[in-house]
Order: C-alpha cells, then sequence, then structure tokens
C-alpha cells in the first residue's frame, strides 16, 4: 500500500514538472502542446490523482478512521509492534555502561509492575550478555556498537542485545562445562536457567540475541 501511494504521487509529480524541467520551447518542438498529447498527460495525471484518493479511501476504511502514518498506510494491526512507554531503548559503548545499562533495565521492570527479585534477575541477564559483548567483541575499533532494546507487552518481556562485533552465539557456551574450569561460561549457563528461551542469529555481520523471560 505504501509502494502504490509513492507510485502514485511520483507520477502526479512528474506530471505537474515535466514542462518546467524540459522547458516549453522543447516541448513545443515535439509537439507536446498539440491536443492529442496535452490529453494524454492530463488523462496520465487524473488517473494518477484518482489512484492516490481510491488508496487513501481504502486505508481509512481499513482503519476506521482518518489516519496516514506510516502504520496506517502500511495496515498494520494496532496490535504490531510495541506502543510509546512499552519499551525501552539505548546503547552501551564502554565497560563502564554495563552497570549504568542493568540499573536501567530493572527500574523499567519495576515501573511495569515486575517484583524487584525478577527485575534483578533480567538486570543479571543483560549485565552478562552485555559484559561479553564488550569485553570479547568489540576489539580495537571504534566503529562497533551495541544495542539494546527492552519490550514488556502482554505480560511477556523481551530483552534484545544487537551488535556489529565478532560473531558470538552464546548458546554453545551453555552446555559447555570445564573440570579444569569450573567457572568458565557460567554467567552464561545462569543467563540460561533465569531466562525462558533465549534465541541468536547473526545476519549481515550483525549479532542478535533475544532473551524472553
Amino acid at each position: 500500500m505504501l509502494v502504490l501511494v509513492a507510485f502514485c504521487a511520483c507520477g502526479i509529480i512528474d506530471n505537474l514538472f515535466v514542462g518546467r524541467m524540459l522547458g516549453k520551447d522543447a516541448l513545443a518542438a515535439v509537439g507536446f502542446f498539440s491536443p492529442v498529447t496535452v490529453a494524454v498527460w492530463l488523462s496520465n495525471t487524473i488517473i494518477d490523482v484518482l489512484c492516490l484518493i481510491i488508496v487513501l479511501i481504502s486505508v481509512v476504511v481499513y482503519n476506521g478512521r482518518i489516519d496516514f502514518s506510516m502504520s496506517a498506510l502500511l495496515k498494520l494491526p494496532d496490535s504490531f509492534g510495541a506502543k510509546e512507554g512499552e519499551f525501552l531503548t539505548f546503547s552501551v559503548v564502554d565497560p563502564e555502561d554495563v552497570i549504568g545499562a542493568s540499573e536501567k533495565v530493572i527500574g523499567f521492570c519495576m515501573e511495569h509492575d515486575y517484583d524487584k527479585q525478577t527485575a534483578s534477575h533480567v538486570g543479571l541477564c543483560l549485565e552478562e550478555i552485555a559484559g561479553n559483548v564488550l569485553e570479547h567483541g568489540f576489539g580495537k575499533s571504534h566503529n562497533y556498537y551495541a544495542d539494546i532494546r527492552v519490550v514488556i507487552r502482554e505480560e511477556e518481556l523481551t530483552v534484545r542485545v544487537r551488535d556489529n562485533c565478532r560473531e558470538f552465539d552464546p548458546r554453545k557456551r551453555i552446555d559447555a562445562f570445564d573440570l579444569d574450569d569450573p567457572g568458565k561460561n557460567i554467567g552464561i549457563r545462569i543467563v540460561a536457567q533465569i531466562a525462558k528461551a533465549i534465541d541468536y542469529y547473526n545476519n549481515a555481520g550483525t549479532n542478535t540475541l533475544i532473551m524472553k523471560f
């Protein structure tokens, strides 16, 4: 739907400004101002305008209200995505940010009526994952980033950590236990015990880790 709106709008703009872009003398030379070409030009413009009107009417009918926002033009249901107040977004760029990030998440959870213990567990998981990203993934480059997004919807809490660091799937370390070093990967194993689900994927050099609580 959004593509149709853009297509119609571009057609209208193209028809309205073609004369100014090419110049009247050039158009006259090719016979643009003959009755036939003028009729074709007007018909194209009228068709584009009618298409745009029809598309906008269909958006109003579908949504049941006059709303031409991006989500309305895409005809997304009201349940799609998170609304204001349901999510928290921020970034971490150095180890000093990790503790502050954990505190932000704990506060956000408690604002949404999660008990202190649950909120602390979520903050602990984020601290562990973000700490691993900063410690092992950033390297010497200053172009790395780690974006955090926390979403609370319908009694489900989701934490997403997205970064462009080295590829690292923590799920492969969950069951790894070293008798010579029992504390190795213990943080990730704790996260696995607290979170209801952990998912990870790498796409075009971007790591995305999702934890659900």
